[in-house]
């Protein structure tokens, strides 16, 4: 996305470190509103203070939601929807999909869905999904999903993606960037 982001929305899925939380200091230096996502509250209040000492005056909110389990999905959807109302707006101008996971061991959500697929893939695509409609009302919407080169290792199978028999943490998560990247 070219020229500035000043006054644009931005949400920011896993904003509390790394690639999200420097995006999310980046796109509040060029002016943009600043949804940042994280699954602790204490952690998300924290990553918020540091962007408004690195950028003052920044324009930033969070949302805590955890991206395991695809209720905590449909709660933040309706949690941007009710920021973005809050800031007088009806729509959102870039999603990032950041929010990642690895998990050494197999591990299942509430919804027995593999939670390295869960978080990596299903998450992004189910909120996408769940903001489309805001998307698609900003004059440019744009939708950025994360991924890793790993997925140039990675192999597919959708029959067993979700549980598969023989477990590897690395496989999973080349698995769930391929399917970032298949989806994207």
């Amino acid at each position: 996305m070219s020229g500035s982001l000043s006054g644009k929305s931005v949400m920011i899925t896993g904003a509390t470190a790394g690639i999200g939380l420097e995006s999310a200091v980046g796109a509040a230096g060029e002016g943009a509103f600043v949804i940042g996502t994280g699954r602790d509250e204490n952690r998300c209040a924290a990553a918020r203070e540091m962007i408004l000492r690195r950028v003052p005056g920044a324009r930033v909110v969070f949302a805590c939601a955890n991206l395991a389990s695809q209720q905590g999905v449909r709660s933040l959807a309706t949690q941007v929807l009710t920021l973005l109302e809050q800031d007088g707006r009806s729509s959102l101008d870039v999603l990032v999909n950041n929010a990642g996971t690895y998990c050494g061991r197999k591990t299942f959500t509430t919804d027995g869905i593999e939670k390295t697929l869960a978080v990596n893939h299903l998450a992004p695509f189910y909120l996408t999904h769940l903001l489309l409609p805001l998307i698609q009302a900003a004059p440019v919407g744009r939708v950025v999903t994360v991924s890793s080169n790993s997925h140039y290792h990675a192999t597919l199978n959708p029959e067993r993606v979700s549980n598969p028999l023989f477990y590897f943490g690395l496989w999973a998560y080349q698995s769930s960037k391929l399917a970032n990247v298949l989806f994207s």
